[in-house]
Parts: C-alpha cells; structure tokens; sequence
C-alpha cells in the first residue's frame, strides 16, 4: 500500500509543472547618473487590527521616479481614481524620503521596488507606501 501511494505522489508530482524562477530584484538607482523608473503603486493607512475597521481606502496607482546623482528625487505619483500628484524627495545613506503632494513618507528600497510610510503621530496612524518596479522608460 505504501508502495502504491508513493507511486501516486510521485506520479502527481510529474503532472505539476517546475516552478519558474523568481523575477530578477528591482533595480536602485545607481549613485553617479541620471535614471528614471517606473512604479505600480499601493497606499494603504496603517492598521493595527484589521478586523476593527468597518473601511478604509485603499489607493492603487503608477509613479515615475527619476534619481539624479545629486541623490534628489523629482517625478510624478497618478492614483488611478485622482488627480495627479507631484513627487520630490532624495535618497540619504539607503533611505528613501518622498513627498507626495501634501505627504512625506519615508523608508527603504526592497527587492521588488520600496516601502515607504509616514510618521504616525499615533500608533497605527499614518499611511504606507509600496512600489513595485515596473521598468525603466
């Protein structure tokens, strides 16, 4: 019986196709040129207990960052069902610091592109901020 089960699995196994391989990590700006990325974006407000909310927005949208070697940050932050925001910003020693309209977040660069947030002046206040790399223009 044993014996016909592990000739099952393993006949099943053949039928599940190879995982693929992970995408390769987004790209950071290189340090002494001028480039420009292109990010999906997520905004989200910073919650404790999910459970606890009746609603709360959500924000999907596209940014276009452009680093310069001066470690500034300029471009623009287009929410899908809003008006288009201004972005400036740098990066210092890893950092990633955005001004996004009205709001400044701050954080760091990941695998796929960056994580940012705003100060709360309250625990579980504030937004989040994340970025997925898209590509390059």
């Amino acid at each position: 019986m044993i014996g016909l089960r592990a000739a099952l699995v393993a006949a099943a196994a053949s039928l599940v196709p190879a995982p693929t391989a992970l995408p390769s990590a987004a790209p950071t700006p290189p340090p002494h040129r001028q480039v420009t990325f292109d990010y999906k974006t997520f905004r989200a407000p910073m919650v404790g207990d999910e459970s606890q909310i009746d609603t709360f927005t959500v924000e999907f949208g596209t940014m276009t960052l452009t680093f310069s070697p001066d470690a500034s940050v300029r471009g623009t932050y287009r929410p899908d069902y809003a008006r288009p925001a201004t972005v400036k910003g740098k990066v210092d020693h890893g950092t990633l610091t955005l001004q996004v309209g009205g709001t400044t977040f701050s954080g760091r660069f990941t695998r796929r592109g960056f994580a940012l947030a705003t100060s709360p002046t309250q625990p579980f206040t504030g937004d989040r901020l994340w970025g997925q790399f898209v590509r390059a223009p």
